[in-house]
């Protein structure tokens, strides 16, 4: 277990960064001048060239660029915003960061138990017309896009029955829609899995023998039947994860909640680079460290070799 625990670390850092530099060098390809960038956000003030294009540094080459920005980086430090000169991008992105995990955490903690209970639920009454409804409403859970999916909800909730806010961040209600959008497909996606494992597992010898019994149907999902999907879905939820962060992008956006996704959406629209290449790599960093955690986790509930083989 340690040896695996060690290369899935050293694995998932060696990872990390290479998508951190191959993320620096394409926004350091991208088209567009920071100066000039800068120098719109302010007014087009001709003044202001000489102070930004010194914090800046565009006509720095590519290389001292590079380094300065990996010393940054170690220290903690993503430079400063071209939309907001003189504010180090690490605050803003403080300030985006806990709604997005909010969001995140939350959709996990929905989704999670939801479409492992769903799954559960048809493997148990396999072929029977409660498996076919539950196995079709989790595909179309799965195959839902998120952004139909978010002005659906605003149409019937908010609009229509007027029982939510349409956007905003700050209060229960208020996360309510967002938290549905993010949680739909993913519990379709994990509710699937879960029905596909616990059919295998409903297979096995001991589980039938177990039913064979009589023993009360709950008793031999939950004693018998979880335990042998709880790795599988822990690693699964893990990978599912970065959906989550992804379609945070869509999510704050249309519900307007100040997140990571947002921030780059905007950043993006203001060609702020550093901002954006800031929010990637955290998101990246979020969703790496997150799902490490995820494949850790579901080795040591279920730390068969099987599950241990193959690079980290």
């Amino acid at each position: 277990m340690l040896s695996y625990a060690v290369r899935k670390v050293l694995g998932g850092l060696a990872r990390l960064a290479a998508v951190t530099v191959l993320l620096v060098l394409a926004f350091e390809a991208m088209p567009g001048d920071p100066v000039s960038a800068a120098l719109g956000a302010h007014g087009a003030d001709p003044a202001l060239a000489g102070p930004v294009g010194g914090a800046l540094g565009p006509d720095r080459a590519l290389g001292a660029r590079l380094v300065a920005f990996a010393a940054g980086l170690a220290r903690g430090e993503l430079g400063q915003s071209h939309r907001y000169v003189g504010t180090p991008v690490a605050t803003l992105l403080a300030e985006a960061v806990p709604a997005t995990v909010t969001l995140a955490a939350g959709a996990m903690a929905l989704s999670l138990p939801a479409g492992v209970a769903l799954g559960l639920w048809a493997a148990a009454r396999a072929g029977r017309a409660v498996d076919r409804v539950i196995t079709a409403g989790l595909t179309a859970a799965l195959s839902l896009p998120a952004a139909a999916l978010a002005v659906a909800l605003i149409a019937g909730f908010a609009v229509a029955l007027d029982w939510l806010p349409v956007a905003g961040w700050g209060g229960a209600a208020s996360a309510v829609l967002p938290l549905l959008v993010l949680a739909v497909p993913v519990a379709g996606l994990l509710g699937r899995l879960a029905r596909a494992l616990a059919a295998d597992a409903l297979a096995r010898p001991h589980v039938r023998t177990a039913r064979a019994k009589g023993l009360p149907e709950h008793r031999v999902l939950s004693a018998h039947v979880l335990p042998l999907l709880a790795g599988p879905l822990l690693a699964a939820a893990g990978a599912a994860f970065g959906g989550l962060l992804g379609g945070a992008v869509v999510v704050e956006t249309v519900f307007a909640i100040p997140g990571l996704g947002r921030a780059a959406a905007e950043a993006v629209l203001a060609r702020d680079h550093p901002v954006v290449l800031g929010c990637a790599l955290l998101l990246t960093t979020i969703h790496t460290l997150v799902g490490l955690g995820a494949d850790l986790a579901a080795a040591a509930v279920d730390p068969r070799p099987s599950l241990r083989q193959g690079p980290p």
